[in-house]
């Protein structure tokens, strides 16, 4: 298990050498290069069409050509480390384990800036369970945006470990470039792979590592999407806190990202793109609400957040005002299961100072995530709806 996980690292590693020889090869020869070349071409990598050769007789899986070009590689450039690293692959693809030891333990004193043999370094590390070095090789391998299935293999075996753990944690605070692509990736795990994800975000995130809104909310977003919704919330919550489930049963109670538009972040409020309505950020009338004015023809849904109910019987109330104080019955909030329907509908009630409140009943199947929605309803026989709206809180019944 551990021979074919190391195998496959180095043959990927491997491959990142082919674009270096056309390269090279290209130089060598005056022709122009394509801009996607440019970056892996100045630097010596002894005979071209010898490294060539190995690499199209390893992808052959002629073994014997491979090796004897490999070997004709390492003896016109024995100094660079791409040169040793590529026998060693040969090698390591011939199942010569203690002969592709040797020429990967060269390759590191040679110089670490070779894919081939981070990927090495790196299974051996993982196998031996040696993941403080396993996650610097991870990160070298990360800097340079190397990828494969057994990269992702070995990263996720690390991921499981506490000190494994920790140890990306460690890295992770320390800004690196990989880390946005780190997050997004969340979303392509599995569920094991999204825990220990999830754990080492948490361990970085204690040691102060900062996400940007738009990351959390587009890697939320897709986690919704594939249906880990409590990954999603475990997500968010990482970086941005509890904020207001507890009290009013969504994360930001106080409608504070309106009248902003934030197209792809389930948890804060985004203003519906086709919406008539006017939202502004006026909280005279009281400070958890905004001012909106929306014509009154017919329903129009002005902003939507998500949230995550337990299946059972919840009060949805909510404030809407007008200049003078009097309730604005047709400024309203309501809760949708996301891609599911309405729950059953129940009656609003009118209190006193302008609140509301109704009856949500969250069904046990059907309804993992709501939606809950602020609109404007022309049921009440005026041209406009305008008022102050906010202070939403559904709590248990």
């Amino acid at each position: 298990m551990r021979l074919a996980l190391r195998r496959g690292v180095v043959a990927a590693g491997c491959l990142v050498l082919a674009s270096v020889c056309v390269a090279s090869a290209l130089d060598r020869a005056g022709v122009d290069r394509p801009d996607w070349l440019r970056p892996v071409v100045p630097f010596a990598i002894g005979s071209a069409e010898a490294r060539n050769a190995a690499i199209e007789s390893l992808r052959e899986r002629q073994f014997g050509k491979a090796l004897a070009a490999a070997r004709d590689v390492v003896r016109r450039s024995p100094l660079t480390t791409p040169s040793t690293s590529l026998l060693g692959g040969v090698q390591l693809a011939m199942g010569q384990d203690d002969a592709a030891d040797a020429s990967f333990r060269t390759a590191a004193l040679l110089g670490w800036r070779d894919p081939a043999t981070q990927s090495y370094w790196l299974e051996s590390a993982t196998a031996q369970q040696a993941y403080e070095v396993a996650a610097e090789r991870l990160d070298a391998l990360l800097r340079v945006g190397a990828s494969s299935v057994e990269m992702l293999a070995a990263e996720q075996q690390i991921e499981q470990d506490p000190v494994g753990r920790a140890m990306i944690a460690r890295r992770l605070a320390a800004r690196p470039d990989w880390r946005l692509s780190f997050v997004r990736r969340l979303s392509d795990l599995a569920s094991d792979g999204r825990r220990g994800r999830l754990a080492v975000l948490a361990n970085a995130r204690a040691l102060g590592l900062k996400m940007d809104d738009d990351v959390l909310g587009e890697t939320s977003f897709a986690l919704v999407q594939g249906g880990a919704v409590d990954d999603a919330f475990a997500l968010w919550h990482i970086f941005r806190g509890p904020g207001d489930f507890g009290s009013a049963g969504v994360w930001d109670g106080a409608l504070t990202t309106l009248p902003r538009h934030i197209a792809v972040n389930p948890f804060v409020w985004s203003a519906v793109g086709d919406s008539q309505a006017v939202i502004e950020e006026d909280r005279r009338r009281f400070p958890r609400a905004v001012h909106v004015s929306a014509g009154a023809a017919s329903r129009d849904d002005i902003a939507r957040t998500l949230t995550r109910l337990r299946p059972g019987t919840y009060t949805l109330s909510w404030r809407a005002v007008d200049e003078n104080g009097r309730a604005v019955p047709g400024l309203r909030f309501r809760v949708d299961c996301l891609g599911g329907g309405a729950p059953p509908g129940h009656e609003v009630e009118r209190g006193d100072g302008g609140m509301f409140r109704t009856v949500v009943d969250v069904p046990a199947s059907g309804c993992a995530v709501q939606r809950v929605t602020v609109y404007a309803d022309g049921e009440f026989g005026a041209d406009r709806v305008e008022g102050w709206i906010g202070d939403p809180r559904i709590t248990p019944s």
